[in-house]
């Protein structure tokens, strides 16, 4: 009997070691489903008079079905680039971002907040496509952030940044994060610096609750970076992308669908006199 317990222990720590592989670390919902699978096990193995064997499987089969056949989703955390799995009901497993600990460090740990990003790989998962495009571009997600982050000029400004591009409830994040990633890609603008620049745009990277007022400062700020003669490296284009997924609100978050509607209704308000656009803009590049 100690052999078998022994042998399932064994098992259990082996699947354990291969759930964070693939996975990532279970959070605490998921803890307490796998610790009570494990116990509940062991017990009905030490005091089952028949079918040990057969009983002793049960935990190990399981993890087996959940690591080979995931049927959940995919996820993104939108506070702090984290990537999540629901492989089955009831469970998820995490897995820090690449900038996971530069945004603990300016702005401490915080929760996860769920977003979908795109279907798992399960074997009876039909869905050929169904990828967020909008959110999944967040720089929050990208190695280069931090990058970026070094050309502005204070750690204030790189703590104001990482704000406005975490905050779920900030309309202006998804325009925000392709600003930035001009500026990652094409530094400053003529005759200016790191302070000038920062200056003049620090006004732009604020968080935003009213939809309208954000659709309204963004107009046209794709349309500049698109038309701007500068050559248009890859993360440019990722996001550039991901504002016209925004603008289409294809396979987008609620959020970026609410603000692509607006975009559109702004526009219409703008061209028949009923509202006016933004007054002050970036210094685009040329």
């Amino acid at each position: 009997m100690e052999k078998k317990l022994f042998l399932l222990f064994v098992f259990s720590i082996i699947f354990a070691t291969a759930f964070y592989e693939n996975y990532g670390i279970p959070d605490t919902q998921t803890s307490a489903i796998f610790i009570f699978l494990i116990i509940g096990n062991f017990l009905c193995v030490k005091y089952s008079k028949h079918y040990k064997m057969l009983i002793s499987c049960i935990t190990p089969f399981f993890l087996i079905g959940l690591l080979l056949f995931p049927q959940g989703d995919y996820l993104q955390d939108v506070t702090r680039g984290r990537e999540g799995i629901r492989p089955i009901f009831f469970t998820t497993f995490i897995k820090n971002g690449p900038n996971t600990s530069l945004l603990n460090k300016y702005l401490g740990h915080a929760p996860p907040v769920w977003q979908h990003l795109c279907p798992g790989p399960g074997m009876l998962n039909q869905v050929s496509d169904g990828g967020e495009r909008v959110e999944s571009q967040s720089l929050l997600r990208r190695e280069y952030l931090s990058k970026y982050l070094k050309l502005l000029p204070s750690e204030e400004a790189r703590k104001q940044v990482l704000q406005c591009l975490s905050d779920s409830k900030n309309y202006l994040r998804f325009h925000q994060g392709l600003l930035l990633a001009c500026l990652g890609e094409w530094h400053y603008p003529q005759n200016m610096d790191s302070h000038s620049w920062w200056e003049k745009h620090a006004i732009f990277f604020r968080r935003e609750k009213n939809v309208r007022k954000a659709a309204s400062m963004v107009l046209e700020w794709k349309e500049k970076v698109a038309n701007s003669s500068r050559k248009k490296t890859w993360p440019i284009d990722c996001q550039l992308y991901a504002m016209k997924c925004l603008e289409e609100s294809h396979w987008a978050v609620e959020s970026a669908k609410e603000l692509g509607y607006e975009l559109k209704v702004t526009q219409m308000y703008i061209i028949n006199g009923i509202a006016k656009s933004y007054q002050k803009q970036p210094v685009w590049w040329k």
